[in-house]
């Protein structure tokens, strides 16, 4: 992977208290920083899989259901699911 530089401007307490926990983790700062973002990353994708999967199981029961009860699917158009909308307008 190609590294690039990266300028930040950040309070001086700030850049002191990540200095200490970069010496702390026996890494520099700009590897801190890079880590950090990466956890963050990681920790959004985790939480994205998990929605997908909670997601994909109400699908699932959603079928099941409308196929343990014998529905029959809607076949709405467009217009069925605008008509009230739309005769508000007229």
């Amino acid at each position: 992977m190609v590294r690039k530089n990266l300028t930040l401007q950040v309070d001086e307490e700030v850049i002191r208290r990540a200095r200490v926990l970069a010496a702390e983790r026996d890494t520099s700062l700009s590897g801190l920083v890079a880590q950090l973002v990466a956890d963050a990353d990681d920790a959004k994708s985790a939480e994205y899989r998990r929605a997908h999967t909670r997601w994909r199981a109400l699908v699932k029961e959603v079928a099941d259901r409308n196929r343990d009860t014998k529905q029959q699917p809607r076949n709405w158009t467009r217009e069925d699911a605008y008509a009230e909308r739309l005769d508000r307008f007229r």
